[in-house]
């Protein structure tokens, strides 16, 4: 049974066109229905709320089945968005037609029926979908047979077994090559880059099997060498190798752009391309590479599905303000938020748990390099509360940053009591935690420091000692691409404003010092 709050993320997910279309072809068609009224509270006066919603229909149709009403609803607005989707991307096309081939084929018109089989085997080849292949070949072998195999020689029942067979070794490889790639992703995100001689170990079988399976497949099949290059890219980003993770990412990038017809609807491994090669070219301080690269991430923002669009629109609005952030520069990246309001901000319930997080935690760093403590607090606070965030990788980085706006406020009652509980929950395991976080918290809990300037700049110098080679560090790189967390201890404890520290980090990594 549908819940209201499902029926409110469809249509919140709607396009105008969308709503335009199911204004006229349902709503016209059905003015007096039971579902109709239920839409109109939701759309035209914005209740949201299960209960009002329930109340507001009873109120309006006393005797009527809520909930059935609401399934209803549901029920058609899938189906129209399932026939909005015809023409427009082939994977439901395919499956349509080898639907309308049974069709047809249970009514005893076999001709049509073979011959739109046949057609949908010509575009499944020619679209690479090898499970409608599949799929489409098995059902024209199961007509045939109950047939008694009409107008087919042996040879051709042997071609169509044939296709069978390599479609099955095909779907055997890509899948072998996606449990490799799911299995590297997941160590990545759980338990970070490598730091020890067992996660080396573990990682160069991962690459040793990945690179059999792919030297023992064709390399001509978009889908293999897709899953393969995006194996490799992140393989070598484990490791640390950005510049050879940055190669792998740019063949992908050629890759997709050569097989354009080949792309999903919409393209989340394009996208997810996109964001390796610009994280790549990040982490190396390529900021020219980072422009020419923004365009076709731009492009994207424009794709018709929603959550697509505002999840690449996030993307767009993260390096282009890295560009900014990077070197300190808080009075435009304050404009940037500004420009983003509307496109962005003000959709923020469309995007993904990580995009989410991502924005929260940058938006943060923006306000609070910019000395707006108030507006730094609300959005950390925005990401903090949400317990359903808890789990990703990155809820460590924001309760850290979270630290910093209290040291900023001077409440170091919360930062201890903080402090703990992040030490408790997330540093204990010293092959998952970052030397920077433990100095950090080493540094946030000092709630005095020395008055003279002379005796603080000879801390620093001790400091530095130690934290100066984390920037070469692989491992601890991850972190420090988020946020230069060093240039902010340098400039709390030099009394120096956070801006021109980060600035003159930022031409120390480009070589310009």
């Amino acid at each position: 049974m549908a819940k209201v709050d499902s029926v409110v993320s469809l249509l919140q997910s709607m396009t105008k066109s969308e709503k335009k279309h199911f204004s006229v072809q349902i709503i016209r068609k059905n003015s007096k229905k039971d579902f109709i009224q239920i839409y109109e509270l939701i759309e035209k006066e914005g209740i949201v709320d299960s209960v009002i919603l329930r109340e507001r229909f009873k109120q309006k149709n006393c005797g009527s089945s809520f909930d059935i009403a609401l399934q209803y609803l549901y029920d058609k607005l899938l189906d129209m968005l399932l026939g909005l989707r015809k023409g427009k991307d082939t994977h439901y096309d395919l499956y349509q037609d080898i639907l309308k081939a049974r069709m047809l084929y249970e009514r005893s018109m076999f001709h049509e029926s073979f011959t739109l089989l046949e057609r949908t085997i010509v575009k499944a080849k020619e679209y690479e979908n090898y499970i409608v292949l599949l799929l489409a070949v098995r059902t024209e072998l199961d007509y045939l047979q109950s047939l008694d195999f009409p107008h087919l020689t042996e040879k051709d029942l042997c071609h169509k077994q044939y296709v069978i067979t390599e479609s099955l070794k095909i779907l055997r490889k890509i899948n072998e090559q996606s449990f490799l790639y799911e299995l590297l992703k997941y160590r990545l995100i759980y338990r970070g880059r490598i730091r020890s001689e067992k996660q080396k170990k573990e990682m160069e079988d991962l690459m040793i099997n990945e690179l059999y399976i792919t030297a023992s497949s064709n390399r001509d099949n978009f889908e293999i060498t897709k899953i393969h290059q995006l194996f490799q890219a992140n393989y070598w980003m484990s490791i640390g190798d950005y510049n050879a993770a940055l190669d792998s990412f740019q063949e992908l990038a050629v890759l997709f752009k050569t097989n354009v017809k080949l792309w999903e609807n919409p393209p989340y491994y394009y996208l997810s391309t996109l964001e390796g090669v610009l994280g790549s070219l990040r982490s190396i301080a390529n900021y020219e590479g980072i422009k020419s690269f923004l365009e076709p991430l731009k492009e994207l923002t424009n794709w018709s599905f929603v959550d697509f669009r505002i999840n690449a629109t996030c993307l767009l609005f993260q390096y282009e303000l890295f560009l900014f952030l990077d070197k300190g520069d808080f009075e435009n990246s304050v404009r940037l938020i500004g420009e983003y309001k509307i496109s962005l901000y003000n959709k923020f319930e469309n995007l993904s748990p990580i995009r989410q997080a991502e924005l929260c935690l940058y938006t943060a760093l923006v306000y609070l390099g910019d000395k707006n403590i108030k507006q730094a607090k609300y959005f950390i606070n925005k990401v903090t509360l949400n317990r359903n965030l808890d789990y990703l990788p990155l809820s460590r980085t924001i309760r850290l940053v979270k630290l910093m706006i209290y040291y900023e406020l001077g409440d170091f009652d919360m930062i201890r009591y903080e402090s703990r509980s992040l030490k408790r929950r997330f540093l204990m395991d010293k092959e998952r935690s970052y030397q920077i976080e433990r100095h950090m918290l080493h540094f946030l809990n000092k709630d005095s420091l020395p008055i003279l300037l002379r005796t603080r700049q000879d801390m620093w110098n001790k400091l530095w000692i130690q934290l100066s080679g984390l920037y070469q560090d692989s491992f601890e790189k991850q972190l420090l691409d988020l946020f230069d967390f060093i240039a902010w201890i340098e400039a709390k404890l030099l009394k120096k404003d956070l801006s021109i520290v980060l600035c003159n980090h930022f031409f120390k990594r480009l070589g310009l010092d």
